[in-house]
């Protein structure tokens, strides 16, 4: 059975606002727009939520020769652009993991690589196999 995903409710409805994040969320959201233009790596997510601790590590790119897109100021009650909220939204379906590499360009997010925490088999809980009548 296929089903839309275009009708899926979306945890973050349009438009959602920078007051409403959540302290690592809101800290994602900054560290992206102060640098600008660069990857975040090794970022830890636990239950969707970023982990910004000591080992992220930030990497900045600089643009040469086009000219320099200066970080303005911005209050709590910006509204948030469709690239951050669909960061989230995959921060939240990936719970659990690590992201690789987060690349983004004039602050915002432009490229996600995650990898999820796996469960060992034994800390999984066991499937109870139904009898046939």
């Amino acid at each position: 059975m296929m089903t839309d995903q275009s009708q899926t409710v979306s945890r973050f409805p349009e438009p959602r606002r920078a007051d409403g994040l959540s302290p690592g969320q809101r800290s994602l959201v900054d560290l992206m727009h102060v640098h600008q233009f660069g990857r975040i790596e090794n970022m830890r997510v636990r239950a969707g939520e970023p982990i910004l601790n000591s080992d992220l590590k930030v990497v900045r790119v600089a643009r040469l020769g086009g000219g320099s897109d200066p970080a303005t100021d911005t209050t709590d009650a910006f509204e948030l652009k469709k690239h951050v909220r669909d960061l989230l939204e995959e921060l939240e379906r990936l719970q659990n993991g690590t992201v690789i590499s987060l690349e983004f360009r004039h602050g915002l997010p432009f490229l996600l690589e995650t990898t999820p925490t796996v469960v060992p088999r034994q800390n999984r809980p066991r499937r109870v196999e139904q009898t046939q009548r």
